[in-house]
């Protein structure tokens, strides 16, 4: 199978005196890029940038390829000390109700994992995201209105950095659904228990995931960034 080479959306510029800008990228007919208008990093983007470059060679005995392709698919939005918040690409992959197991389409995810040992999920309709970007409900079982994920007996990763987010989206994936938690809808119609597994079974019939029975989660990028 051929995969197309990533292509690049950003360009950054450091400056003699210290500050950094990034520059949207354009292709044009040629296939050549050109910078667009900088925009200026604030001194905690920086810092930001600075730790995500550290953390790409953080972790030993793990080669560059090895890396890259854990974060295939991934864009990762924000990363510190405190938090890793990331983008799953739609995908078509398993998730579990208590034994039984539904391969079907994802929608578009945003994980959100916090050093205070949390993990929340919330899914996104657009393509382009913005601090606007409206959140919806991510249409699971064992997930709070707040979009934290219930662990029960899964663990996420000792080590704290943007190289286990594979690991720790699994904590999602690989969990044996079993309750929902709280009132909150989750996806339209009947989402009760029951009615939440039948959903899942219809969406395993389908190429892409149905967008438009997401609920919307009152909050957008902006709020968890």
């Amino acid at each position: 199978m051929n995969i197309s080479p990533p292509k690049p959306m950003h360009g950054i510029v450091i400056f003699d005196d210290g500050q950094i800008a990034k520059h949207r990228l354009r292709q044009n007919a040629s296939g050549g890029y050109i910078f667009g208008a900088p925009k200026l990093l604030s001194k905690r983007a920086i810092r930001q940038f600075g730790r995500m470059l550290s953390n790409l060679g953080s972790r030993s005995g793990e080669n560059s390829a090895s890396k890259a392709k854990k974060l295939l698919n991934r864009q990762i939005l924000a990363a510190n000390d405190d938090l890793i918040v990331w983008v799953r690409e739609t995908e078509r992959r398993v998730c579990w109700h208590r034994k039984e197991a539904i391969d079907a389409p994802q929608p578009r995810l945003v994980f959100v994992w916090q050093a205070c040992r949390s993990l929340s999920v919330f899914a996104v309709k657009s393509t382009t995201l913005s601090e606007n970007t409206p959140l919806y409900n991510a249409p699971y079982w064992n997930i709070d209105e707040d979009g934290t994920l219930c662990l029960g007996g899964a663990v996420l990763p000792k080590t704290f950095n943007v190289h286990y987010c594979e690991e720790a989206e699994e904590c999602l994936f690989g969990a044996q659904f079993s309750h929902r938690n709280g009132s909150h809808k989750v996806v339209r119609g009947d989402d009760s228990d029951k009615g939440l597994l039948m959903f899942w079974r219809g969406v395993q019939t389908k190429q892409k995931f149905p967008n438009s029975e997401l609920i919307a989660a009152k909050k957008r990028l902006g709020d968890i960034l």
